[in-house]
């Protein structure tokens, strides 16, 4: 078992991951001070959020494993580590789970026909036995899932901005929303295929047949550019991959009954590309364009746990008065907040065209404190350019 846990401790793929994250947490955080001075959210929230939500997914999908019955042939687990370390050292580019699973799949069954070595480390030599196609649409079923359970908590995510001119020359903000996660999924693997290659690598026989335990790194998480929604929008993707879990559920029992794993293969392809094409039609045919307002200021940000957000200001918003004065800039709205620096009332109008009333207690003597962020008066873009207001 020691061996199975320094195969995903040790794995490129575990140690790659780490290290991107830890990258975006930090690029964030430099990002947000370059732009509003001070960072929205300073702390390493994406990296912590990996180490935690790693745990958690891994013990969900190695018992879901075990249940189902998932096991991974050594030349799906060939073909998963070399697209898996791809698909994170392009992370910023855009990522997709499901993707990376079906497509691991497909590749393990095809090349498996050739019978012979096809890649210099992990052989591939015997053809896949058993419905390992079935395995692999279970894991993206399972994928699936635990992309709804984190769409379900995107508000803990930090928002991301990145404020830019638009075509019509008026400041806009868009979003990036960032979350991976390695986790350690428990699964067999049969055959001697790993005992051969490394003599200290455990096998086991049940019946007639032998097989492994391995740790595998499974990569599941989520790099998406909103430039027509907020991110709180994104749980409007929830029932398209609930859809997804039962589509990839019954492809895999369908397949079990079958003889027809190859084409069962590229039907998962297919419906994974189908999945990444309504979710870049949604992330592109969406209204909550953020633009910097002619009257009033529009919140960009908030941070957690501050007067701003127990408010009930929400990203999107107009602020149109403070104190019943009305504000355009940020200085007029701290002058406002500074003539009355224990409570702040404002008039504000929402995405959707109401008018509302927030209010809140401000920090003793810390008006600045408020959480609120909005266009700022003049910053500078992530290019080190500087865009003034107005």
């Amino acid at each position: 078992m020691l061996n199975a846990i320094l195969f995903y401790f040790l794995n490129p793929v575990t140690i790659v991951g780490c290290l991107t994250i830890l990258l975006i947490s930090n690029l964030r955080i430099n990002r947000e001070r370059r732009q509003f001075s001070i960072a929205i959210d300073a702390n390493l929230t994406e990296t912590v959020q990996f180490l935690e939500n790693s745990l958690l997914v891994g013990v969900f999908a190695s018992i879901a494993s075990l249940v189902l019955g998932i096991f991974m042939t050594a030349a799906w687990v060939n073909w998963y580590i070399i697209i898996a370390l791809a698909s994170i050292l392009a992370f910023s580019l855009g990522f997709d789970s499901l993707i990376l699973i079906s497509v691991s799949t497909l590749l393990a069954q095809v090349f498996s026909a050739f019978g012979h070595d096809i890649l210099p480390f992990f052989p591939i030599r015997n053809p896949v036995q058993g419905h390992s196609t079935a395995s692999g649409l279970y894991l993206a079923a399972l994928v699936s899932l635990i992309l709804v359970w984190l769409l379900s908590r995107i508000e803990d995510l930090p928002v991301d901005p990145k404020i830019r001119v638009s075509k019509r020359g008026v400041r806009e903000v868009f979003y990036r929303v960032r979350t991976l996660n390695v986790a350690p999924l428990l699964v067999t693997v049969p055959g001697t295929r790993f005992h051969d290659l490394f003599g200290f690598w455990p096998i086991f026989k049940l019946g007639d047949h032998m097989f492994t335990i391995m740790i595998l790194p499974l990569v599941v998480g989520l790099s998406l550019q909103l430039r027509q929604r907020l991110p709180i929008e994104l749980k409007r993707l929830r029932p398209i991959y609930v859809t997804s879990a039962i589509v990839f559920l019954v492809l895999a029992l369908v397949d079990r009954l079958s003889q027809l794993d190859r084409i069962f293969a590229v039907a998962g392809v297919v419906f994974a590309i189908l999945i990444w094409t309504y979710r870049c039609y949604f992330l592109r045919r969406g209204q909550s364009t953020l633009l910097e307002m002619p009257e009033g200021l529009r919140v960009v940000a908030i941070q957690k746990g501050t007067p701003a957000e127990k408010s009930g200001l929400e990203i999107g918003d107009v602020i149109l008065e403070a104190n019943d004065q009305a504000v355009r800039s940020e200085a007029d709205l701290y002058a406002q907040i500074q003539a009355k620096p224990t409570f702040v009332k404002f008039r504000v109008k929402t995405q959707t065209g109401d008018i509302k009333l927030a209010e809140t207690a401000i920090y003793k003597d810390s008006p600045h404190e408020l959480g609120l962020f909005t266009f700022p008066d003049e910053l500078f873009t992530t290019e080190g350019d500087k865009i003034s207001h107005g």
